[in-house]
């Protein structure tokens, strides 16, 4: 289904380049971190390419638009109340060059092409409260969401399963120092996840429809990201003791 959609699998690849190219930005501009030593111009080319494939995403998609957003949300939380680092806000301005050609371009289409919708002229009115309040389009939204995404990519062996058992034997390698870091990345996902919630539940007038017609699509969208934060934070395998007598002995050898 959901792979047929072309347009969301470059989608979620700009959206996996972004929050890899913010992640090495962090890890260039850590102290704590030896292997990569802070230079100044490394860490403002990197927020300029993070704004160039957040730009792609929204030039491919609407969506990118909303992880736009989502993303700036979490980096001056991030920066703000956890680093609390002034120089790293700063920087932000490298994001903005990156995005600005993407940004003007869309609000021009935007301008020449559409039209302004009726709503978003006379603001909230009250069949979007009365949604927020309507229990019953929370019930389908909320088990929507946990049936597509245990039923996610429909494998033989549920995929969920399987990262479970792999992190069970394989543990947690995540150092201390960069802990947040990578934890920023989870609460990216939870945010994207959030606003296409809150988007079901207000703007959708057949939800039901809506949410078939695409929610696989946007699991599709955040899979490469939760990836990426998977392998992050997951540790090797631990090798039998037949392999390392092995290598031991071509080590002799």
């Amino acid at each position: 289904h959901s792979a047929s959609q072309m347009a969301d699998i470059p989608l979620g690849y700009y959206f996996l380049a972004t929050i890899v190219c913010w992640q090495l930005f962090l890890k260039y501009s850590d102290e704590n971190e030896t292997r990569f030593p802070i230079r100044s111009g490394m860490t403002s080319y990197l927020l300029f390419l993070t704004g160039f494939f957040a730009g792609l995403a929204m030039f491919m998609k609407n969506e990118g638009i909303f992880f736009i957003i989502m993303f700036s949300i979490t980096y001056f939380s991030y920066h703000k109340f956890i680093l609390r680092s002034r120089s790293n806000l700063k920087l932000y301005r490298f994001f903005l060059i990156g995005i600005a050609p993407f940004v003007s371009s869309n609000l021009l289409t935007r301008i020449i092409f559409t039209k302004l919708p009726t709503h978003a002229v006379t603001g909230i009115s009250s069949p979007y409260l009365s949604r927020l309040f309507d229990l019953s389009r929370h019930e389908i939204a909320a088990s929507a969401f946990w049936f597509v995404g245990k039923t996610f990519g429909q494998f033989t062996i549920p995929i969920w399963l399987l990262l479970c058992l792999y992190l069970l034997f394989a543990g947690v390698k995540l150092p201390r120092h960069i802990f947040y870091q990578t934890i920023t990345i989870l609460g990216q996902i939870f945010l994207m996840l959030l606003g296409y919630y809150a988007i079901y539940i207000f703007i959708s007038p057949d939800i039901v429809w809506h949410i078939k017609s695409s929610l696989d699509r946007l699991y599709l969208q955040l899979w490469p990201t939760f990836l990426f934060f998977y392998f992050l934070l997951v540790g090797e395998l631990k090798k039998t003791k037949q392999n390392d007598n092995k290598n031991d002995k071509n080590k002799n050898i």
